[in-house]
């Protein structure tokens, strides 16, 4: 960003560019957001409670960082590290993310640690994890200018991601196809080829109506499906359920419609798909992930520059949050903390709590009588 001062006070903000992922782009809080800098009511030191009042001290070791180790330790001491818990941010950078989780396993001893992260994309690293190895997005923003359709599924991305949701729109008017599923009509909605706006609820159906489309057709990847897709068999016939012509009345929208999206997808390639909240917040989110997963492997559309799976997280960085570990239940690299214990518990020279972590939710539950 280029910041613009007078007399030691913002007073505007530009973008970049020649910055390698906004390319010239800002979000509307980094453009216009930056009052909060020099608000009246920003807190700019450490403060302690002190009963009803607020105590303000300095950083020094012996004030606020003090203060906030031995009271850590007190609590520790008198009802066990478990009476603790830690919440990291998916705001933050990978090394804070890394060392939130840390500090609660090897300084604190508890396994209470978590982030939105778990929440918001679960979905999609469940079913990315099963289906591809890894439950992170497949290529880099860089390959949307190389994709020839971008499919956009559960994602309002000129709003809630609004650099890469300007770098969609602009690929569409440079002439990449564009379908949008979503219910709602979203801005990237006009610039869009193909709209399927199904009802709530009917994620599954639609995308597997695409599946049956691309195999009834012959659209698929054969080479792509034979060296590289397990259980072809088995997907085609369980994929028969599912014509356009049985979804259309459930799903709320025209056969023709389904099939001309799912020509498109697989047929104008490299395709690109990326979406979001809209698809993993269901009950059946990570079924859907995992449609979408089956969409690129039936066409080829994976491990290829302008392909790929690409979940739009919630916060700027949901996917570093939950690889460094801001789990419950998952170590640094994404893995099982019960199976990579004796990994960890080598490099680190330090046992890890044996006691199952609470998530954000159990962590405000009061806690459970015993008599």
């Amino acid at each position: 960003m280029i910041v613009g001062t007078k007399e030691s006070q913002i007073v505007s903000i530009k973008p970049f560019l020649e910055a390698p992922v906004s390319r010239g782009h800002l979000c509307v809080k980094g453009r216009y957001a930056f009052d909060f800098v020099s608000a009246a009511d920003r807190i700019t030191e450490p403060m302690i409670r002190n009963g009803d009042s607020w105590e303000q001290v300095t950083w020094d070791a012996d004030a606020a960082i003090s203060f906030t180790a031995n009271s850590l330790q007190r609590i520790t001491e008198q009802n066990g590290p478990d009476s603790i818990a830690v919440l990291g941010s998916a705001r933050g950078t990978n090394e804070e993310s890394y060392l939130a989780q840390k500090f609660a396993r090897v300084v604190i001893g508890t396994n209470n640690v978590d982030c939105c992260a778990r929440v918001c994309h679960t979905p999609t690293a469940a079913a990315m994890k099963l289906m591809l190895g890894t439950g992170a997005a497949t290529n880099s923003y860089n390959d949307i200018e190389k994709a020839q359709t971008i499919l956009v599924c559960g994602a309002n991305a000129t709003e809630n991601h609004p650099i890469v949701g300007a770098r969609i729109k602009q690929a569409a008017l440079n002439g990449a196809y564009l379908i949008v599923i979503d219910p709602r009509k979203i801005e990237l909605a006009q610039y869009a080829k193909i709209h399927l706006q199904p009802r709530p609820g009917t994620n599954i159906p639609l995308l597997n109506a695409l599946a049956y489309t691309i195999v009834e057709e012959r659209l698929f990847d054969q080479q792509f499906a034979t060296e590289r897709v397990a259980e072809w068999d088995a997907f085609c016939d369980f994929i028969k359920e599912f014509p356009p012509e049985h979804v259309e009345a459930t799903c709320g929208m025209k056969a023709d419609l389904i099939r001309q999206a799912a020509r498109l997808y697989a047929s104008s390639k490299p395709s690109m798909c990326f979406h979001g909240l809209g698809v993993t917040e269901h009950t059946q989110g990570t079924e859907g992930v995992m449609c979408l997963v089956n969409l690129a492997l039936l066409t080829g559309n994976i491990g290829k520059p302008g392909t790929g799976i690409n979940p739009l997280r919630g916060q700027n960085n949901v996917q570093g949050a939950a690889h460094m570990g801001c789990d419950p239940g998952i170590l640094t690299g994404s893995i099982s903390l019960n199976d990579a214990r004796p990994l960890f518990e080598s490099v680190w020279r330090m046992s890890l709590p044996k006691e199952h972590g609470l998530n954000m939710l159990e962590m405000m539950e009061p806690p459970k009588q015993t008599n």
